[in-house]
């Protein structure tokens, strides 16, 4: 499998890099605003542009040396405080029709929430690129569940994410 809607033929790219998105790239249709909620999945997604294949995480571990990418999540609520650090997150693919999500990463909040040291290594995830990534139109996700119910919202103005990527150009 090379990502959601291929074809049987492997595709041949033309340019690969890796990048960072932010959550300002991610739709507008997020939790943002809505009531922080113990036990459900609350989705933030980012739309693949045309013509692009684009697996989360970036790097390797290679001969010794460490390139892959660095995730940070903070997810706070409209206070604003962080969400508690036992909530759960996902990061994963999902076909255009958001009917099959595939997880390939999950953790609590508290591994990759600390934006203050968000570039350290030893202070949030390293992500290494991940199979089978995402074709035009499909979505990369993240999913988190709270542990707890709180009486405030989420809010993505004073939340951010940092997220490595792999882009393959068609």
């Amino acid at each position: 499998m090379f990502g959601f809607g291929n074809r049987q033929q492997a595709p041949q790219y033309k340019n690969v890099w890796n990048r960072t998105i932010g959550l300002p790239e991610f739709s507008t249709d997020t939790p943002d605003g809505l009531i922080v909620t113990a036990g459900v999945w609350f989705t933030w997604r980012y739309r693949v542009p045309a013509q692009q294949v684009i697996r989360l995480g970036s790097g390797s571990i290679q001969n010794g040396v460490d390139n892959r990418g660095v995730l940070m999540v903070d997810i706070q609520e409209a206070t604003p405080v962080q969400i508690a650090g036992d909530a759960t997150v996902q990061l994963g693919y999902e076909n255009a029709n958001q009917t099959n999500f595939v997880p390939v990463w999950e953790g609590r909040l508290d591994q990759i929430n600390n934006p203050l040291m968000a570039a350290n290594r030893l202070a949030n995830n390293v992500l290494p690129e991940t199979q089978p990534g995402a074709r035009q139109d499909s979505f990369l996700v993240i999913r988190v569940r709270p542990s707890a119910t709180l009486l405030t919202a989420f809010s993505d103005s004073d939340s951010d994410f940092r997220v490595p990527v792999t882009i393959y150009t068609l």
